[in-house]
């Protein structure tokens, strides 16, 4: 099995398994919708130029003084 994204317009809708990937808008969405093969990317996140994009990336924080050492 295969993980797929599932996008529309720009944005995944879901992401699921299949053993190999669709033809055409996969069963169960709606019409324009494509399977891409992508093994991290979730609903809500962006498909732009070829490029999967967590519009809410988890926030870098700097180490504190005890990590430093």
């Amino acid at each position: 099995m295969q993980r797929y994204a599932i996008v529309k317009n720009g944005v995944v809708l879901n992401a699921v398994e299949y053993p190999e990937q669709p033809v055409g808008t996969p069963d169960g969405f709606e019409e324009g919708a494509v399977a891409i093969q992508e093994l991290w990317a979730a609903p809500g996140w962006l498909y732009v130029n070829g490029v999967f994009t967590d519009p809410n990336p988890a926030p870098i924080i700097a180490p504190n003084e005890f990590e430093k050492t």
